[in-house]
C-alpha cells in the first residue's frame, strides 16, 4: 500500500535519484509504480528487485536501469551501487573568493583569467566582469590542484 500512495496524484511531485522496487508488492505492483514514476520523473535510476525473472523484458518498457534477482550476492549490488554512482551527474566545481567583504561563488567554467599584482587578484569572467579579491596566489590556485583538468596543465 505505500506505493500506492508514494506515487498518489494529489501528493507534490517527488523527484528521486534512485528507486529500488520489487515486482511483487501490496496494493500496486512495482511494474506499475514504476509506470506511475516515469510520468513524471524520466532521470531516475530504477531498479527491479525481485524473486522472479517473469517482468524482465517489461523492465525495458520503464527504462530500469537493472534487474536485481534476490537472491543477490554482496559483489552484484555493490558493481550496480558503482555503475549508479558513475551515473550520477557531478556537482560542479565553484571557487568562493571575497570581494568587497562578500562570499562570491564562481563556477571554474565562468572564469576566464586570473592575474595576481600587490597581493590583489583581478579574476575576469564569461559575465564581462572584473571581480578584485585580496589572498595569495598561492591560496586562490589551491582549490585548482583537485581538478584534474588543471592539475595535468599545470604538470605539463
Amino acid at each position: 500500500m505505500k506505493a500506492a500512495r508514494a506515487f498518489s496524484p494529489q501528493k507534490k511531485e517527488q523527484r528521486f535519484t534512485a528507486a529500488f522496487l520489487d515486482i511483487y508488492m501490496h496494493g500496486m505492483s512495482g511494474m506499475d509504480a514504476a509506470k506511475e514514476l516515469r510520468k513524471t520523473d524520466a532521470d531516475c535510476l530504477l531498479v527491479f528487485t525481485t524473486t522472479s525473472t517473469d517482468h524482465a523484458l517489461e523492465g525495458f518498457q520503464v527504462r530500469a536501469l537493472h534487474y536485481l534477482v534476490k537472491p543477490f550476492s554482496e559483489e552484484e549490488l555493490s558493481a550496480l551501487l558503482a555503475e549508479m554512482l558513475a551515473r550520477l551527474p557531478r556537482p560542479e566545481p565553484v571557487l568562493t573568493v571575497k570581494v568587497s567583504g562578500s562570499d562570491v561563488r564562481l563556477c571554474y567554467r565562468d572564469i576566464i583569467s586570473a592575474e595576481h599584482f600587490a597581493h590583489l587578484i583581478n579574476i575576469r569572467t564569461t559575465a564581462l566582469k572584473t571581480l578584485v579579491t585580496r589572498q595569495s596566489f598561492k591560496v586562490f590556485t589551491e582549490p585548482l590542484k583537485k581538478i584534474p583538468a588543471f592539475s595535468s596543465a599545470a604538470e605539463a
